[in-house]
């Protein structure tokens, strides 16, 4: 398959180019202009990454074809990602407080 002929598929299911960049813009900069950068500096780097993956997928669910099941797995993968690292992070953080309390 070429190039070309795999992007008039993608367009059919991920939407047009432009409108998923405009779409991505405005999203991703009503959630930055939140205020994300105050959770935990240490994951940062994890929770950003998500959420622009999650904002990506959205965009192109909205632009594209809201009904492609892929979009939605693809949010919820990303979503449960941040969960297990959430889940991880809590376990070093109680294994770091037990650790540092029994030093003392």
């Amino acid at each position: 398959m070429d190039i070309d002929t795999l992007l008039e598929q993608r367009a059919e299911t991920h939407g047009d180019f432009t409108a998923v960049n405009a779409l991505y813009t405005d999203l991703s900069a009503a959630i930055y202009n939140g205020n994300l950068d105050v959770v935990n500096p240490d994951s940062i780097v994890y929770y950003q990454y998500a959420v622009d993956a999650i904002l990506s997928k959205l965009s192109r669910a909205i632009a594209g074809n809201p009904a492609e099941p892929d979009h939605w797995k693809d949010i919820a993968g990303y979503a449960m990602l941040v969960v297990k690292q959430l889940e991880r992070d809590k376990v070093k953080y109680k294994n770091n407080q037990e650790n540092s309390s029994g030093n003392n």
